[in-house]
C-alpha cells in the first residue's frame, strides 16, 4: 500500500496551478506596495526617513550629518531596497506568465532533431501554428567530467491554451510515431520550489514501486497516481 503521506493529495489541474500562481504573485505585489505606503505615513514619518518627523522642532539631518534647508524634501534611504523588491515581484510575475506558456520535454536524446520532433507532435495535436520559434535546450549546469544526461527541452507556445493542449495530447500523439523514442516525458515548466516537490514525489513513487515489486505509482504534475493494471518493473 502506498505511504499515507503520499496517498492523499488534492487534485490540481496544471491550468489551475498556473492561474493560482499568477493571482498569488499579483496579490503579493499589491500587499507589498500597500505596506510601503503605510510605512511612509506612519507617525508622520515622510517617505520612511528616520531623520524626519513632523514633531521635530529643528531641520531634518541627512545621513552624512548635514542639515537640510526647510522645505527641501528629506532623502529616502530605502528607495533602492523598495525599488528592488517591487522590481523582483514584477519580474517573478512576468516569469510565471512565460512559464504558463511553456512545456518541458524530458529524456529526449540530444542527437535527435528536436525541432522536427516537436513539430510532428504539435501538428498531430493541431497546434503547430501555435509554436513559438524559441525551442531550446536548458543550459548545462553539471560540472565537466560528470555524467552528462540529456538536457531538458523547453517548448514555448504563443498562448497557455495551446500549451495545455500539447501537454494533454502529448502521450497519445507520440504513440502514432513509432520511430520516435516512447520513453520521453513531458510536463509544464515549473518554478524551483515546484521542482523540489516534483523530484521528491518521483522519489517516493519510485520507492513505493520497489516495495510493491511492480510499476504501479507514477507522478503527473504534482500528484502521485496509480495504474489500474500495474506493469512489471523494468530491469536496468
Amino acid at each position: 500500500m502506498f505511504p499515507q503521506r503520499c496517498a492523499v493529495r488534492e487534485k490540481k489541474h496544471p491550468r489551475d496551478l498556473g492561474e493560482r500562481q499568477l493571482q498569488s504573485e499579483s496579490n503579493r505585489l499589491e500587499k507589498l506596495v500597500e505596506t510601503l505606503i503605510k510605512g511612509e505615513n506612519r507617525n508622520g514619518n515622510r517617505f520612511g526617513d528616520p531623520h524626519f518627523s513632523s514633531s521635530t522642532s529643528s531641520a531634518p539631518i541627512t545621513n552624512n550629518g548635514t542639515q537640510l534647508q526647510w522645505g527641501q524634501p528629506p532623502p529616502f534611504a530605502g528607495t533602492s531596497v523598495v525599488s528592488r523588491m517591487i522590481t523582483e515581484a514584477i519580474i517573478n510575475s512576468e516569469q510565471l506568465k512565460e512559464k504558463a506558456k511553456r512545456a518541458v520535454i524530458e529524456k529526449l536524446p540530444e542527437a535527435m532533431d528536436e525541432r522536427a520532433l516537436v513539430e510532428q507532435i504539435a501538428e498531430e495535436c493541431g497546434i503547430k501554428d501555435k509554436l513559438s520559434p524559441d525551442i531550446h535546450r536548458h543550459p548545462r549546469t553539471q560540472p565537466e567530467g560528470g555524467v552528462k544526461r540529456d538536457r531538458i527541452l523547453k517548448v514555448p507556445f504563443l498562448d497557455k491554451f495551446s500549451r495545455d493542449k500539447f501537454l494533454f495530447n502529448f502521450r497519445n500523439a507520440l504513440k502514432k510515431f513509432p520511430n520516435l523514442p516512447q520513453f520521453i516525458k513531458v510536463r509544464r515548466d515549473m518554478t524551483q520550489s515546484e521542482l523540489k516537490i516534483l523530484y521528491s514525489l518521483r522519489q517516493q513513487a519510485y520507492q513505493a514501486n520497489i516495495a510493491a515489486g511492480e510499476y504501479k505509482y507514477f507522478v503527473v504534475d504534482l500528484e502521485i497516481k496509480s495504474l489500474k493494471n500495474p506493469r512489471p518493473l523494468r530491469t536496468r
